[in-house]
């Protein structure tokens, strides 16, 4: 509550650009989104501000990030394929308006690919190109984004073999998920699942286990999700 106080104050305060108590107030609401209506209370922070300044990239993408965590809550595809269209337009003015900034290239892929993924992958193969272009750029920019190596790891995993599939380079950027970014807990899940698709169970099993002891998770809101999936995972081993 006293989070949610502090971030309206800020709305209302009439600021015309974001600076560090108001990134730090999105922040915290999308890193909490799993309580209450705390990423519906994110997109109306970032409205308002961005109603201030409409130009801010770090509000841009932030903007970008909320709506995607938000379509991926929604039962309907066509609700979702709206959103995330939403997302993606958000975050391409970030790049646009800041070209070296690694996070506004980062969402606006992911926006791409969960497009795709709603509208069904043979439908949404001439996004692959652009989709590894943007996570090609944040890699340039921020050559350890564990978040980008996750990313073209689901690519590789979820396309058919002739549209450049590929189990095995999905299993290396998961690894490389992992251990650039252990504090994301859906890292371990995803790459506990290659290994096991892969009869690596050993290797499956000594993940999961590292999954089960994360103290600090960097995005606490997976973390029941996550650990719920690692059991399930574990009882098929």
């Amino acid at each position: 509550m006293r989070m949610l106080t502090a971030a309206l104050a800020i709305l209302l305060g009439g600021l015309s650009s974001a600076g560090a108590h108001e990134v730090t107030a999105i922040d915290g609401l999308y890193f909490r989104r799993g309580q209450s209506r705390h990423l519906e209370e994110s997109l109306t922070l970032l409205q308002g501000l961005l109603a201030r300044a409409p130009d801010d990239p770090e509000l841009l993408w932030r903007l970008a990030r909320s709506l995607v965590r938000s379509g991926e809550g929604l039962p309907d595809r066509q609700d979702q394929v709206r959103l995330f269209r939403r997302a993606e337009e958000a975050a391409r003015r970030a790049v646009e308006r800041a070209p070296d900034s690694a996070e506004a290239h980062f969402w606006l892929g992911v926006a791409m690919a969960r497009r795709g993924q709603a509208r069904g992958v043979l439908s949404s193969l001439f996004m692959v190109g652009p989709l590894r272009r943007e996570m090609a750029e944040v890699l340039r920019l921020e050559p350890r984004h564990g978040g980008a190596h996750h990313v073209l790891g689901q690519v590789y995993a979820q396309l058919p073999a002739l549209a450049g599939g590929d189990k095995d380079a999905a299993l290396r950027e998961f690894e490389l998920a992992v251990s650039l970014s252990p504090g994301y807990t859906v890292n371990y899940v995803v790459l506990a699942q290659a290994y096991a698709a892969a009869g690596r169970k050993d290797e499956a099993r000594a993940t999961l286990r590292r999954l089960f002891l994360v103290e600090q998770p960097a995005d606490p809101a997976t973390l029941d999700q996550d650990l719920a999936e690692g059991r399930r995972l574990l009882e098929k081993l």
